[in-house]
This record gives structure tokens, sequence and C-alpha cells, in this order.
């Protein structure tokens, strides 16, 4: 649902598929959004790479940044990441299907907490994250036109 009286922005969000600036040159896309929540995947290639081979951190960061950024943004205001921080649990590599799927924890006044867990092909957990958002006063609906949602 909706924060307040803001229309939703679930529909607004949909209408970016596919996905643009850095999650489209990661390869990400959108699986489903719904309220407080977003599931997107990405497949790893050498670009996603460290220097040993492994998944880059950085990479893996990035895609629950980016799920963690529609799942905000879906209750109808702008919202933007206020702090995360994340742990990585399993090496991942070339080749693996990752998934991050972000929910909505707890919501008081204009803060927002989200967990995203990053799982590989095999379901395994591979990474947690979790992010602190802010509400702004702006709505989604008025921003997406300027694709201003990764502020």
């Amino acid at each position: 649902m909706a924060d307040g009286n803001a229309p939703s922005s679930i529909e607004a969000l949909k209408s970016m598929e596919p996905l643009q600036g850095l999650d489209s040159h990661l390869g990400m896309a959108i699986i489903k959004i719904a309220d407080g929540y977003a599931r997107i995947k990405m497949d790893l290639t050498e670009a996603h790479l460290n220097l040993f081979g492994g998944g880059h951190g950085g990479s893996l960061f990035s895609l629950a940044d980016s799920a963690f950024a529609l799942a905000c943004n879906t209750r109808g205001y702008l919202t933007v990441a206020s702090g995360c921080s994340i742990d990585y649990i399993k090496p991942t590599g070339e080749g693996d299907s990752l998934v991050a799927e972000a929910q909505l924890i707890e919501t008081s006044g204009k803060t927002s907490i989200y967990d995203v867990k990053i799982t590989n092909q095999n379901d395994v957990t591979v990474a947690m994250f979790r992010g602190r958002a802010h509400q702004t006063s702006k709505l989604v609906m008025e921003q997406v036109n300027d694709k201003c949602l990764y502020m």
C-alpha cells in the first residue's frame, strides 16, 4: 500500500524495464515489483568478477542496492538510501545466476528498513544486505519521467 495519500508507484517503476544506467550495464532485470518488495536478477559474466575470478563484491552490492531502491520506491513517495550494509556469505563466480529479493521490514515515520537476500541458481544465500531509507516529500510518479529514482 502506498504511504499516506501518495498514489502507488508500482506501475511507474515497472515501466522502467528494461532498467537503465548501471543496472542495464550490469545486466540486471526486474522479475517482480510489489508494495515494499522487489525481486531482480543478474547473471555473472567475466565483467562481474574480481581479480581472483570470484564475483566482485561491488557487483553483488549493486544488485542488492538496486533491488532495495526499487522496493523503497513502490510506496508512492521518492525514497533515498540513508545507510546500508552487506554481508558476503558464500562465494560466487562466472556463470552464476543471482536473484536479489528486497522486502520492507519496518517503517517508522519517514524511515524504513529493508532486507535484501541474494541467492544463486541453487537457491543458496550468497549475501545479505540491510538498507535504511528516507522518504522525501516528492512523488515517484513525478520523478519517473526525469529518471531521478537513484539520487
